[in-house]
């Protein structure tokens, strides 16, 4: 039984967080990537295994498995949420999880996102799973569960992006 509450903890974290994640991967899109050591790290791994590939023939590069249409579209989408000052979100999802009987059990959530830039985020995931409420204030980020009345607070945060 224990074992099952862990699993259902672990899944159920995994799930609040999918539409804050979905929504930072949607609003930084493609379009921004800072140099850090561990790109540099990365350019110079990549620039290395170049020189060796180049002393061998290259094969012909397989067909892309995306569309470049539907690259394309992913691209425009994400620059107008990067442009955007201000936008909320709402998405209604679901995930299957099995039960230590073999059944599947369903459980849905809702989620509620509004972001005003440069300094405002708020999120409220709500459902069958654990709810919790994220705020950003400009300086902090703070988190509530209102099942366990639970309050964290993070550190000094630079910025939503």
């Amino acid at each position: 039984m224990q074992n099952e509450q862990k699993k259902y903890k672990k899944n159920s974290l995994a799930l609040m967080l999918l539409p804050v994640i979905v929504l930072g991967i949607s609003i930084q899109g493609c379009a921004h990537q800072e140099k850090t050591p561990g790109n540099v790290q990365a350019e110079a791994t990549t620039k290395a295994i170049e020189q060796k590939t180049a002393e061998q023939p290259e094969d012909p590069a397989p067909p892309s498995v995306i569309e470049q249409h539907a690259l394309d579209r992913l691209k425009q989408m994400s620059d107008k949420l990067v442009s955007a000052k201000a936008f909320t979100y709402h998405s209604n999802s679901f995930i299957e999880l099995q039960a230590a009987t073999g059944q599947f059990l369903t459980f849905f959530t809702d989620a509620n996102v509004a972001l005003q830039r440069p300094d405002k985020l708020y999120v409220n995931v709500s459902g069958d799973l654990p709810n919790f409420q994220l705020y950003f204030d400009g300086e902090k980020v703070s988190a509530f569960d209102p099942r366990k009345n639970l309050y964290a607070v993070s550190g000094p945060v630079a910025t939503i992006d």
